[in-house]
């Protein structure tokens, strides 16, 4: 069940220090722009207005991602990751919780694994993790781990998500062998879903052998636009 609130900052602002400067150059550009108005005003141009709005649009669309679009689009996520109470989950680069929390809301038995990094997301930590579960009512185990190395036997998971983590891995070998890693901990049958800004595209040429099924796809409501791979373990 979606119990989303309306607008929220509990799962992070992704991106922090982008979000801030993109803010923060808007910001200063229509300050200069509003000087020139008022101190020479038939020298100013409106199209000059451009720049600084483009700015804090983009600023504010990122903004508005974090604190509501992102929570009720891990649910259009599950969905296609077929996630269903009873259901054993794996949540790679879960951070603040934002989609293993809500797997465990739908009933699912959900292990969350992350590395948490300050830079990706703000408040990002195993505490604020936990603290989220608590505020939801909802317990999961929560394992810090590599996305390269799982600490799982093969074929565990029923399904296995991840939203927005594989691209932050550098190196394309490192992040065949995270890919790897996820579909060797899912079991026959099951579902691997793994959202992205970047790389959807060699996940799928990685994948598509070995998959009984396979499709992408794209969103642009997200910020940045993003891609959904979900791909299907035979069984």
């Amino acid at each position: 069940m979606n119990r989303s609130p309306s607008f929220s900052l509990r799962y992070g602002l992704d991106a922090p220090y982008v979000v801030a400067c993109i803010l923060a150059v808007g910001t200063l550009l229509l300050g200069v722009a509003a000087y020139f108005w008022v101190s020479a005003p038939a020298y100013f141009n409106p199209w000059e207005l451009l720049w600084p709005l483009s700015f804090l649009l983009v600023g504010g669309w990122m903004l508005l991602y974090s604190g509501c679009i992102k929570l009720r689009h891990r649910y259009t996520l599950l969905r296609l990751a077929d996630v269903r109470a009873g259901d054993k989950v794996l949540d790679v680069g879960t951070g603040l919780g934002l989609l293993a929390v809500a797997a465990a809301m739908l009933g699912a038995d959900v292990v969350a694994l992350d590395m948490w990094s300050v830079w990706d997301l703000s408040g990002n930590g195993r505490a604020g993790l936990e603290r989220n579960a608590r505020e939801e009512g909802v317990q999961l185990r929560v394992v810090e781990g590599d996305a390269r190395s799982l600490p799982f036997p093969d074929s565990t998971f029923d399904a296995v998500v991840s939203n927005f983590v594989v691209h932050n891995i550098r190196g394309r070998e490192d992040r065949k062998r995270a890919v790897a890693e996820m579909w060797r901990a899912l079991r026959p049958g099951g579902i691997l879903l793994i959202s992205d800004i970047h790389h959807v595209g060699e996940y799928a040429q990685q994948l598509r052998p070995y998959a009984e099924s396979l499709c992408i796809w794209r969103y642009f409501h997200t910020f940045p636009f993003s891609q959904v791979l979900v791909a299907r373990k035979p069984q």
